[in-house]
């Protein structure tokens, strides 16, 4: 497992943010974003 944001607050609105996944291998990831004890999980394919 590897955080990337801890804690980091934002006013609400739209954001995007880039994965760096230079360094890990070639597979099937999962990221997990928790806001306000809310979870939403997305599937990354690094090829």
């Amino acid at each position: 497992m590897k955080t990337i944001f801890y804690d980091d607050k934002q006013t609400a609105g739209k954001y995007k943010a880039e994965i760096p996944v230079y360094d890990i291998p070639q597979g099937v990831y999962f990221a997990q974003l928790k806001v306000n004890g809310e979870i939403r999980t997305a599937k990354i394919v690094k090829q």
